[in-house]
């Protein structure tokens, strides 16, 4: 590839990502959680059992640290629970409370009510929406491997 156009397609993906950002701090700062904290709120609250720590940060892209860092704030403010894993009690599992579902709850209600969150995208047709999608995919794919492309779009369908 050209280093020019991968320099633009960098700058381009960076600009989007910093847009947001912005729109999840918005949200965030009303609710006095951050955009990671969000990104496990939601997480946990797709799924039927407690996670992995572990789970939670490859889902999330983050290293075994910030893990415990973007939890830690969480757990002390009762929206999660994190436990010893009683099968491999070296492990921790992490499941959402009820606080933590309510919390959550109303981030999404008010991003609904957004209608420009996170991104306004009224412009394109839902062609071009879906081929952006089929290009994430494909970078996706070697980035991050088929079991996360295959959530991703789970959590596509289920909203």
């Amino acid at each position: 590839m050209d280093a020019q156009l991968r320099k633009q397609l960098f700058l381009m993906l960076r600009a989007l990502y910093i847009c947001i950002e912005e729109k999840w701090s918005e949200v965030g700062r009303r609710y006095d959680v951050t955009p990671a904290q969000q990104h496990v709120l939601h997480v946990l609250s797709t799924s039927a059992k407690p996670l992995p720590m572990k789970e939670i940060g490859r889902l999330g892209c983050w290293h075994a640290s910030t893990v415990t860092r973007i939890l830690r704030p969480l757990q002390e403010k009762g929206h999660i629970v994190v436990e010893r894993d009683p099968q491999s009690p070296k492990h921790k599992l992490v499941s959402i409370t009820e606080s933590g579902a309510r919390l959550f709850d109303g981030i999404t209600t008010d991003m609904e009510q957004m209608e420009t969150f996170p991104l306004d995208v009224r412009h394109l047709t839902e062609e071009d929406i879906q081929l952006c999608l089929q290009y994430g995919h494909s970078v996706l794919h070697v980035q991050k491997g088929s079991a996360f492309v295959q959530w991703l779009q789970e959590e596509e369908i289920s909203g």
